[in-house]
């Protein structure tokens, strides 16, 4: 059988993946991946991934699954014939980690990574707590480590021809330009009256029913729920982060500085 047009959407936890599935899904020729697609997977994560109310998630999680390659593969390929011409589009974040796994056995896979401010991300994940209980991270610590094992992981693929990073930043200000120009990447034609109705659907609106499970805040909220000292921790623990995604820090002053700035004030005063 023909290889499957297949789209794999990765990033760190609160980044965006949910955001991006979202508006990729609502495109014509784009068909999401379902747990039910797996019938032999064994997961005790929710009975049922779509109901007639909406997504309980947004997350296959297969490659966590009991599955092997081959069930997972054919399964998929299933899935494919019965949408011929579409595109299978996959949503898990934790499939950064999964990569190596991913692009072996789907070598033609286009692989969409989601990247945000890493302060706008570590704020998300320390602010959601999910409706089971279960938090992502239950410090500025474990969060850092979380987004520099995420970033590592990727990092590996920064070459790779067949991945393209998406900017949270970029696709908020710009979305349906940037939904057409992701779309053309990952080799999915589209029209302008069906990228408007995704960004449209997709506006102000939670990917699915259990909606406290996602947190709806501003793109810098960060600037005032976090502390200037777990900024400072932030940008200079993922200081090479930050330089390879090229987010800008805060102004930093050397000591003497510091020094010179506070005696230019106290002179002023005279």
């Amino acid at each position: 059988m023909q290889e499957p047009k297949l789209v794999f959407i990765v990033g760190c936890p609160r980044s965006g993946t949910s955001w991006t599935w979202g508006l990729l899904s609502s495109l014509n020729n784009v068909e999401p991946l379902l747990m039910s697609d797996f019938p032999t997977m064994e997961n005790a994560h929710v009975s049922t991934m779509k109901t007639k109310e909406g997504f309980t998630t947004t997350e296959t999680t297969v490659f966590y699954s009991n599955l092997t390659d081959d069930e997972i593969r054919h399964d998929i390929l299933i899935k494919a014939k019965k949408n011929p011409g579409k595109s299978l589009l996959e949503k898990t974040p934790a499939n950064t980690l999964k990569l190596e796994r991913i692009t072996a056995l789907f070598p033609e896979a286009y692989i969409t990574h989601v990247i945000r401010d890493p302060r706008a991300t570590i704020n998300s994940i320390l602010q959601s707590t999910f409706s089971s209980g279960h938090k992502i991270a239950n410090n500025i610590d474990e969060a850092i480590d979380l987004y520099l094992a995420y970033f590592e992981a990727a990092e590996k693929y920064d070459n790779y021809e067949n991945l393209t990073r998406v900017r949270y930043e970029e696709l908020l200000k710009s979305t349906e330009e940037s939904i057409v120009a992701l779309a053309k990447f990952c080799n999915i034609q589209v029209s302008e009256k069906e990228v408007k109705r995704a960004v449209r659907t997709n506006r102000n609106k939670s990917q699915t029913i259990t909606s406290n499970d996602f947190r709806k805040g501003i793109a810098d909220s960060y600037k005032t729920e976090l502390s200037a000292s777990d900024i400072r921790k932030i940008e200079t623990s993922l200081s090479r982060i930050f330089e390879t995604y090229e987010y800008k820090v805060q102004k930093k002053y050397s000591f003497q500085k510091l020094l010179n700035k506070a005696a230019i004030l106290l002179q002023n005063r005279h």
